[in-house]
């Protein structure tokens, strides 16, 4: 053999021998990194699953914070309703007691009236007795 293809041979040697290191340091790479996948890909699937955990306490909570609210409006609104209607109430008792207390007054200066008129008619017969 020549010196020529003494050096291709020991290149093609180093060359195989290089290709494989490549070969298996790329195998370990890929196992690694499917390795690395495989537990991202878990803590993702863990993470997700307490996310809607949490995501399924939270609705719960604000659905109940929710129906408390309504409740207490609710509540609120039919109170300020019997609230109105007995306002209402007072209010016509009120006018009713008022209008009574008018025709009472009425009735109280008529009397008075009378009263006065017949004093007057009783001093003129007592003058008329007089004379």
């Amino acid at each position: 053999m020549t010196d020529k293809q003494t050096k291709n041979d020991d290149l093609d040697k180093n060359g195989e021998i290089v290709r494989k290191q490549k070969e298996e340091e790329h195998l370990e790479k890929k196992k690694a990194l499917h390795q690395e996948i495989e537990k991202l890909t878990k803590q993702l699937n863990q993470k997700t699953d307490q996310n809607k955990l949490e995501e399924h306490k939270l609705t719960l909570a604000f659905e109940s914070a929710d129906k408390m609210y309504s409740e207490a409006l609710d509540s609120y609104d039919t109170e300020l309703q019997n609230h109105h209607e007995e306002l209402a109430e007072h209010n016509k008792e009120y006018d009713e007691r008022a209008h009574e207390l008018r025709q009472l007054q009425e009735e109280w200066a008529h009397r008075q009236e009378e009263r006065r008129k017949t004093e007057e008619i009783q001093q003129m017969m007592e003058k008329k007795e007089e004379d």
